[in-house]
């Protein structure tokens, strides 16, 4: 029955109320219209976002999307990791690849394709509750819109909380 789920198209309608639960309120005619665009390519469009080059880690926690938060956050912590063994190689190397890959990953590549990275997590989501609900859309419904929507509150606190510990960290250092 799940594989039967998976072939059968989703109804137009349907499919507007499951993208509905997964954007939330906050900017859904934006997102709609660019998830229809994404279904009706096929493929998430390349599209610049301006939230994701000013607030970055922050933006993919308010949209929930978690996995991209940590690796951005952790990612240039990695590449200094790189950057450190390469210079030891290759004086001077390793320090300019790392800033070419930040800006080139940040300012760049992430504004490009955030909306189609949203989109993919949000078709993923979708699949994943019709294969475990493949015959009951209102419990469909329920399980993308308990994982949908935007964290309002978290991206403050995550702010708050790094703001206070550059603080005391900048305390400890003029000790």
């Amino acid at each position: 029955m799940a594989a039967r789920q998976l072939i059968d198209p989703i109804s137009p309608a349907t499919r507007e109320r499951f993208y509905k639960a997964i954007i939330g309120e906050q900017n859904q005619d934006y997102y709609l219209a660019y998830f229809q665009r994404a279904d009706e390519r096929g493929y998430p469009p390349i599209s610049w976002h301006w939230p994701v080059l000013f607030f970055g880690v922050l933006w993919f926690v308010y949209r929930r999307m978690y996995r991209w938060a940590i690796g951005s956050f952790l990612l240039p912590y990695v590449l200094q990791v790189v950057s450190a063994a390469l210079d030891s190689f290759l004086p001077g190397i390793g320090r300019m690849l790392f800033w070419i890959v930040i800006v080139g990953f940040y300012a760049v590549w992430l504004p490009l394709v955030a909306n189609g990275l949203y989109y993919k997590q949000g078709s993923r989501m979708i699949r994943i509750a019709r294969l475990l609900q493949p015959d009951d859309e209102a419990e469909q419904y329920r399980l993308i819109s308990g994982r949908g929507g935007v964290h309002k509150q978290l991206p403050f606190i995550l702010l708050g909380f790094f703001t206070l510990l550059s603080m005391l960290m900048s305390l400890s250092g003029k000790g």
